[in-house]
């Protein structure tokens, strides 16, 4: 029936079973099979007439008016007690003698009708003699509406809508559960069900109840369940990650919904693994018989993977707009760093080179502006190589004993000149003892402490600056911390997160202020990083700022916990110091060979063995060496490791292949670990590094060829007057010996002059008042002022050759004349050489010729 075309087979179903069994009912209760509540009220209301009238005839016959009103008070407890029984009344020829209730106003029955009724119940009274008495009449509630509602609406009514409801509902459920049992993939012949199997995309059947009618293989593999035990399964039940908080539709719902196919819809399941797939689904209704739509045939095509790759290719290409961006920026930054200086340097060398000044005076201020802008030029590109070797992973890193007082006193040295011209304070102290020798960087450290401080000095216009050293416990583990505390401008809260990025200042006035790319604190927290450790800042506006570097603390095996007091005494005894006096110690006869580029280097160590009693011949090269050899016998063989034509690992070799058996210490100003283990590759036995000590040198001399006498201590030297080799008219002070307080707010004494100032006399720690050695510091330093000319050369020609060979010679030469800070900055101007840090070697190059111009010589004429 058309009526019955909305509706599915199972509630069709349930419909036609539920009309069967009220059908048969209606016919049970018409033949009086089932019993009826209607003809029980009928019985009961007979019933009820008759006891009131046997009653009334045995009261009435008395005759007399108690016994009127004994029957109606029977009556009146009569309609009390009986709900159905509305009213009553007694009448006796037609005239109403008395009632109950409202019983004139509800009983309208005709006048002449002698018939009762369901409602109403007419019991005349008859005396023996047939005489009627008087009639009884009962009004009850009629037990059938009256007109059409009551035709509709009996007695039977509630009981079919409740069988009908409970048939309906029962029969439903019945039907669900016998059609979940039924196995529609039977209907499937097994040649299609094959095929099916067989296909790597997963296929459903759904019902329009949204419930899996058949299910293939690949599906059901997919979420780890057999095909038998998916059917009846609701679909969208399944673990599928919907997303979202609003209602979802599957694919499925909508294409019955719509009548028409859904293409290419991405769904994601969680499988039994855990794993979330990809899936893209197409459905297309299915046509049943009557052109209706029955179900759903669902194809899930796993396109994993190719998210996954899609995935990779936008994060790659994100990536890739992500880097387009920062070069974009980059460049713009560079080309705003680099043309404002360059705009100097072209517009200051056009009006030099068209002769427009005005004055000598004037044409030096331009040089020098020139000469600012282009050491800064040079500095932005050694920090930008720099960073850049940081980010493409190429920084090494080297673990080799350090000095860390010393290095903070040099540091402090250094920079002091700086902060004496804007008139503050610098000054090092420790909270505490400190290890004064740890494994670390020397180089990356020392530029690590050279950017806080001068940073700090740069935006720090009154007060000082402290550079402060402890040791502190985290966790179990010690940690190096290095803070340096300033009195300047200090920063707002919200600029310190941009302190750390490339190109990045806290403020863009300071810029212009103070100058600067902002590298330097980038490229010293990534040094600090690298060292697996971090740098860290607190500030605030106008009271100051703390840098806080924090590294891992590595004592070496040979390091003493002394504080910054006790560091800074030490350095200025050792300064002092002249340690073995080679005329005190007498060696056995024998013959050594000298081999190194040097010349200073070959001059001292010549004049140190001579006055052991040695002889002592020389040779600038390998190959000279391996000459020497064949020509004399040597009882043992001083070989530098680095020299030219020749360098000492080939002729070490080349000597013991030709079966040379003479002791060959090694001279080598390399200290890294492995380097010592090189040397003893080549053919070595011993191993000094340099700047050569005098003392090493003759402890290992005597120790092979023997002594005659004991090794005896020069102490207690006459501090000799000294006449400063520097421009004439200028005046050097004596020498200073002193550790003194200079800060007030510290109760920690810090070395001030004797370390930091820039004007006090660099004497050399060879005993000067010995002529010979006297002789071999002048010719060093006569010889230096060439050296650093021709390292100037050499820069402005980048010839980085040129530039390692010279450092290299300053590195061993300065060390071994007595002045170990030149020998210092020769091993940092070799490493800037080596990572192409032009900017910086023009800095240092610059500290050399400071150091060279406060060299002093005792005259000692006057002693």
């Amino acid at each position: 029936m058309p009526f019955f075309k909305p509706f599915s087979v199972r509630t069709r179903l349930s419909i036609a079973l539920s009309c069967i069994v009220s059908t048969v009912l209606t016919v049970a209760l018409a033949l009086n099979i089932a019993p009826s509540a209607e003809d029980e009220t009928l019985k009961g209301r007979a019933a009820l007439a008759q006891t009131v009238g046997y009653s009334a005839l045995q009261d009435l016959s008395r005759g007399d008016s108690q016994s009127l009103d004994t029957f109606r008070e029977l009556l009146t407890k009569t309609v009390e007690h009986h709900p159905d029984l509305l009213t009553a009344g007694f009448r006796r020829q037609g005239e109403l003698l008395f009632s109950v209730g409202d019983h004139q106003a509800v009983w309208q029955p005709q006048l002449d009708s002698k018939v009762s009724s369901d409602s109403h119940v007419q019991l005349p009274l008859t005396r023996s003699s047939d005489e009627q008495y008087g009639v009884i009449e009962l009004r009850f509630k009629p037990i059938r509406v009256e007109g059409m509602l009551g035709v509709i609406w009996s007695a039977w009514t509630p009981m079919y809508i409740f069988m009908g409801t409970c048939c309906f509902c029962g029969f439903s459920f019945l039907i669900k559960k016998v059609l979940q049992q039924l196995d529609p993939s039977q209907a499937v012949p097994g040649r299609v069900r094959e095929a099916l199997d067989s296909l790597s995309e997963g296929l459903l059947v759904i019902n329009r109840q949204g419930r899996i009618a058949l299910a293939n293989s690949s599906f059901a593999a997919f979420v780890g369940k057999s095909p038998e035990s998916l059917l009846g399964v609701p679909a969208s039940k399944l673990s599928w990650l919907t997303g979202g908080d609003g209602p979802w539709v599957p694919p499925w719902q909508s294409a019955l919904q719509q009548e028409r196919p859904q293409a290419n819809v991405m769904l994601q399941m969680r499988d039994q693994q855990g794993s979330v797939r990809t899936f893209m689904v197409n459905c297309s209704p299915v046509l049943g018989n009557g052109g209706t739509y029955r179900g759903v045939l669902a194809s899930f095509d796993d396109v994993t993977l190719l998210e996954e790759k899609k995935k990779e290719l936008n994060t790659a290409k994100e990536a890739a707009e992500s880097a387009n961006r920062a070069k974009s920026e980059f460049l713009a930054n560079m080309s705003h760093e680099i043309r404002t200086p360059m705009n100097a340097v072209l517009g200051f060398t056009d009006v030099l080179r068209r002769g427009l000044a005005d004055s000598v005076e004037q044409q030096v201020h331009y040089l020098d502006t020139i000469h600012t802008n282009g050491t800064h030029l040079l500095e932005l590109i050694n920090d930008i190589l720099d960073l850049s070797k940081v980010e493409a992973g190429h920084l090494e890193l080297e673990s080799m004993e350090t000095p860390l007082h010393k290095m903070a006193f040099d540091v402090v040295e250094v920079l002091g000149v700086k902060a004496r011209e804007k008139g503050i304070t610098l000054n090092y102290e420790s909270a505490g003892k400190v290890p004064d020798l740890i494994l670390s960087d020397p180089t990356r450290l020392r530029q690590i402490l050279t950017n806080l401080v001068g940073n700090a000095i740069k935006f720090t216009s009154k007060g000082g600056v402290r550079l402060v050293s402890r040791v502190i416990t985290t966790r179990g583990q010690q940690e190096l911390v290095i803070e340096v505390c300033d009195t300047g401008i200090g920063m707002k809260p919200e600029s310190l997160n941009r302190l750390f990025k490339a190109f990045m200042q806290a403020d863009t006035s300071t810029t212009r202020q103070f100058g600067g790319t902002g590298l330097g604190l980038v490229i010293s927290r990534k040094f600090a990083q690298a060292m697996s450790g971090d740098i860290t800042v607190t500030s605030e506006l106008g009271k100051g700022s703390t840098f806080t570097v924090r590294i891992p603390l590595l004592p070496s095996t040979s390091a003493r916990w002394i504080d910054a007091q006790a560091a800074g005494q030490e350095l200025v005894k050792n300064r002092a110091s002249r340690g073995i006096d080679p005329s005190q110690l007498r060696m056995k006869a024998a013959r050594v060979l000298v081999v190194d580029d040097g010349e200073p280097n070959r001059e001292l160590i010549r004049l140190v063995l001579r006055r052991a009693g040695l002889t002592v011949d020389e040779a600038e090269d390998g190959e000279q060496a391996i000459v020497a050899v064949q020509k004399a016998k040597y009882d043992a063989i001083l070989m530098d490791m680095q020299m030219p034509v020749m360098d000492g690992y080939e002729a070490a070799t080349l000597l013991r292949d030709m079966g040379h058996a003479m002791p060959i210490i090694a001279l080598t100003g390399h200290a890294m670990k492995g380097d010592e283990e090189k040397c003893r590759a080549a053919g070595c036995t011993g191993y000094l590094t340099k700047p050569v000590s005098i003392d090493e040198l003759l402890k290992t001399v005597a120790a092979i060829v023997g002594r005659e006498t004991a090794l005896s201590l020069a102490t207690n030297p006459v501090p000799p007057r000294s006449t400063a080799l520097a421009p004439a008219g200028t005046t050097s002070p004596g020498p200073i010996d002193r550790i003194v307080n200079t800060t007030q707010a510290s109760k920690i004494p810090v070395l001030k002059s004797a370390l930091a100032s820039e004007t006090r006399p660099l004497v050399s720690t060879l005993p000067m008042d010995d002529v010979e050695f006297r002789e071999i510091v002048i010719r060093f330093v006569d010889r230096l002022d060439s050296q650093i000319a021709s390292m100037r050369s050499a820069l402005a020609e980048r010839n980085a050759q040129e530039l390692a060979n010279l450092a290299h010679w300053l590195k061993g030469a300065g060390g071994t004349v007595g002045f170990g800070v030149l020998s210092d900055l020769g091993r940092e101007l070799e490493q800037s050489v080596k990572s192409r840090d032009w900017t910086v070697f023009g800095e240092q190059l610059d500290q050399l010729a400071s150091h060279a111009g406060r060299i002093s010589v005792p005259d000692m004429s006057a002693v």
